[in-house]
């Protein structure tokens, strides 16, 4: 016999909130509702956690059952919101007067007095390390992250201290599996030794040689186990010769001779 149907209805909640928990509860099958108290433990940890993602740690939620038993209507109160009580972003380091990092920071929406936003914590930190990476601070790490609430007063602290270490630069690059003039593939490259390092950099580089369609892989990039041995970070450029513009076949056929197989080098660069 086939189970009777529960319908689940979510009262109290609107804009980013409503959004939040209905993102949350989307995972739960309609063929798993029910109005059981089992359910409903999980529906109250659901929403908690949806909640807290965006700063309410004080929601009140009630449960209401209709006589048939095939209703399940949850009252949720928020509460008062999670601030911000306190942003401390340190950078020490080389990059701690790097302007990328600066503006970073500046621009970040964590700001104190502001409702806590747990993603918005999430993206200051990955953006601190990912630019780190991007600009060359590979030995860069943080000494502290800590995201602490205090439910009792509503209130936030936020701490992120960053090493970034060393600013590296490019050094000396080394190519191979070229079949072009080393000195047409070296002539694409972007920077030099001693410049400080630039992901875009390295993507330029590997742009540029793509686009003269002379090689059928192209592969650049830092040589990683050379960090911690001095500034310049060797550069390694993996490439693969373009075979179909190497060699040509064309087959002709002639009444006198018979079929014949006709040969072209193309010579690139």
């Amino acid at each position: 016999m086939a189970k009777d149907s529960v319908s689940l209805d979510i009262n109290g909640l609107s804009g980013a909130l409503q959004d939040n928990v209905d993102a949350y509860l989307s995972a739960i099958e309609p063929s798993e509702y029910s109005t059981s108290l089992r359910f409903q433990s999980r529906l109250t940890k659901e929403i908690n956690t949806a909640l807290n993602a965006v700063g309410y740690y004080n929601a009140k939620i009630e449960f209401v059952v209709d006589d048939k038993d095939s209703e399940l209507v949850v009252n949720v109160t928020p509460g008062p919101p999670t601030r911000v009580k306190l942003v401390d972003v340190e950078i020490t380091g080389e990059a701690k007067n790097d302007e990328d990092f600066l503006r970073l920071i500046r621009l970040t929406p964590l700001k104190e007095g502001v409702t806590l936003n747990h993603s918005q914590y999430d993206t200051l930190k990955s953006s601190i390390r990912n630019l780190a990476l991007q600009k060359g601070y590979f030995d860069g790490g943080y000494v502290l992250s800590r995201l602490e609430v205090v439910p009792e007063l509503n209130q936030a602290f936020i701490r992120l201290h960053y090493d970034s270490g060393i600013r590296y630069q490019f050094g000396k690059t080394t190519i191979t599996g070229s079949q072009i003039d080393i000195q047409k593939v070296e002539s694409l490259q972007p920077y030099k030794t001693g410049d400080d390092y630039l992901a875009s950099e390295v993507g330029i580089h590997n742009q540029n040689l793509s686009n003269t369609e002379w090689f059928s892989s192209v592969f650049v990039e830092p040589d990683l186990t050379q960090i911690g041995k001095g500034r310049e970070l060797p550069m390694k450029v993996s490439l693969a010769p373009q075979v179909r513009n190497q060699f040509e076949t064309g087959l002709g056929y002639s009444t006198d001779v018979g079929a014949k197989v006709k040969f072209k080098w193309k010579k690139l660069g």
